[in-house]
């Protein structure tokens, strides 16, 4: 996952922990609004994405690239 690439908040088939891993991704849904996100900063195990006019970090555990703009050279962020 790079800098530019285009990504989607997916969350885990099983769910860890109980109650509170829960109510995390229900609010990490709540604040992407189901909108496709672009990644602005790489941390290590997580990313900074841009969904619309917030920004949001995110666990590369539950980011799902979808389109990977950073590795066509024509677009260079």
């Amino acid at each position: 996952m790079k800098v530019g690439d285009i990504i989607e908040v997916c969350a885990p088939k099983k769910f860890p922990g109980a109650l509170t891993a829960v109510k995390f991704f229900n609010n990490l849904c709540k604040k992407t609004d189901g909108m496709l996100g672009v990644v602005v900063a790489d941390h290590g195990s997580s990313v900074s994405a841009l969904f619309g006019e917030n920004v949001i970090i995110v666990n590369k555990k539950w980011a799902k690239v979808l389109d990977n703009r950073a590795k066509e050279e024509g677009n260079r962020v």
